[in-house]
């Protein structure tokens, strides 16, 4: 393993070799949360905190859980559903707030784990969208990764004319941490 550099879409960008997982990207606007906080407590939507960058949107009885995981190396957020049968959302998004713009080079890219496959109708979703609706499939414009019960990843985008999937032809296990990028830096491409 070793730290390289790279040059995307006019930006300087370090990178993990082994990984390719971008550790210091160089532009006008970066985000960067590990979720090192041993006391991260993320609040609920509708009641984002001064300072807090994220918030979370629990659909569900039993209930679902979004929470900030104790003693995981580099940090992690569980994002929990529950064995019941009923609908459950357990999301960690911004609150509504939309402050990134594909059409100005947008990069999400995220270290992600599926501890649990997901079973029969749920899936497993992470990316980027506009203002949070019930069920993926119903957000205006979005970029996202999804998984199924098989460990499947899928790739899907909505210009709100045109919804496009694709398999990536990665199967996600669920002891893996793999590394997830969406790139708009050419967004004809």
């Amino acid at each position: 393993m070793s730290t390289k550099a790279i040059w995307t879409g006019g930006v300087l960008t370090y990178y993990d070799s082994a990984t390719h997982e971008r550790v210091a990207p160089f532009a006008p606007v970066v985000l960067n949360d590990d979720f090192l906080e041993p006391s991260l407590v993320i609040p609920a939507a509708g009641s984002l905190e001064s300072g807090a960058t994220w918030c979370k949107k629990i659909v569900g009885a039993a209930p679902p859980t979004v929470a900030g995981v104790a003693n995981e190396t580099n940090g992690a957020v569980a994002c929990t559903l529950t064995a019941d049968v009923q609908k459950q959302n357990a999301d960690l998004y911004m609150g509504d707030h939309l402050v990134f713009s594909a059409v100005q080079g947008l990069v999400f890219e995220a270290r992600v784990k599926i501890s649990v496959l997901p079973t029969l109708h749920a899936e497993a979703v992470w990316g980027v969208a506009s203002a949070w609706a019930d069920g993926p499939d119903a957000i205006t414009y979005s970029a996202f990764f999804t998984a199924d019960g098989s460990g499947e990843i899928f790739c899907e985008k909505d210009d709100n004319a045109t919804d496009q999937s694709a398999t990536s032809g990665v199967t996600a296990l669920n002891t893996d941490w793999k590394v997830y990028r969406i790139d708009f830096t050419n967004v004809a491409d």
